[in-house]
């Protein structure tokens, strides 16, 4: 039985030499807390013993880099695979699949469930495309850091523009699904997006997609 990911992360919420083994904040699953008990990184009480303390310092150590962001470059593991519920639908004859944070023009990707959009579906995404469309300036921006603010959370992807005045933050899964894609895109923010609120990012291909080269919308992580 080895160490996983979802162990460092919930020794990395210890204090003070303890792990509070029935906080489901701090370990919501409780066969973390009995396999922590089995392999003598904590002791019944959730005491931390000499090797579970060495464990939860280097495991509080790597979400601090994690929470300040580690250079993108460094980031070898990719998961394009897309979970969840997805619906399909067309915006000008071109075909596009959807989810509450992304649509991209093109077919559901192999392994992906879906199904055609909803009334409601098939109205709001055409709104969406088209307010992109008639976006004012846009902004480049590139990915930077690489961003976790739990061991066992969501994996962030952080853009910035080139004079690193302005930032954006993606889900990685939607990153690495994008960027495997369409792999000459270029990721774009409204300028205005500080000012008006949450607004999609835009993922463009010279030439491609729908009007203004735009191949994909998603949302940013807000908050």
């Amino acid at each position: 039985m080895k160490i996983t990911q979802a162990d460092l992360a919930v020794l990395a919420r210890a204090d003070s030499g303890v792990v509070q083994l029935d906080d489901r904040a701090i370990v919501p699953d409780p066969d973390v807390a009995a396999r922590l008990i089995e392999l003598q990184v904590v002791d019944k009480t959730g005491k931390l013993t000499t090797w579970g303390a060495t464990l939860s310092e280097k495991a509080k150590k790597s979400l601090a880099l994690f929470v300040e962001g580690i250079p993108i470059e460094k980031r070898k593991r990719v998961n394009p695979r897309q979970a969840g519920d997805w619906s399909t639908g067309k915006y000008k004859d071109k075909e596009y699949t959807c989810n509450a944070d992304m649509v991209y023009c093109g077919k559901p990707a192999k392994g992906m469930t879906a199904e055609e959009g909803s009334e409601k579906v098939r109205t709001a995404v055409p709104r969406v495309i088209a307010a992109a469309g008639k976006a004012g300036k846009l902004i480049e921006v590139f990915p930077e850091l690489w961003q976790m603010h739990q061991l066992d959370g969501p994996e962030l992807i952080v853009f910035k523009s080139k004079d690193s005045s302005r930032a954006v933050v993606l889900q990685a899964t939607y990153f690495d699904f994008l960027n495997e894609r369409f792999k000459s895109a270029k990721f774009r923010i409204r300028e205005d997006s500080d000012e008006t609120g949450r607004l999609p990012v835009q993922v463009w291909i010279t030439n491609k997609g729908w009007q203004r080269n735009i191949m994909a919308l998603v949302m940013p992580v807000t908050g």
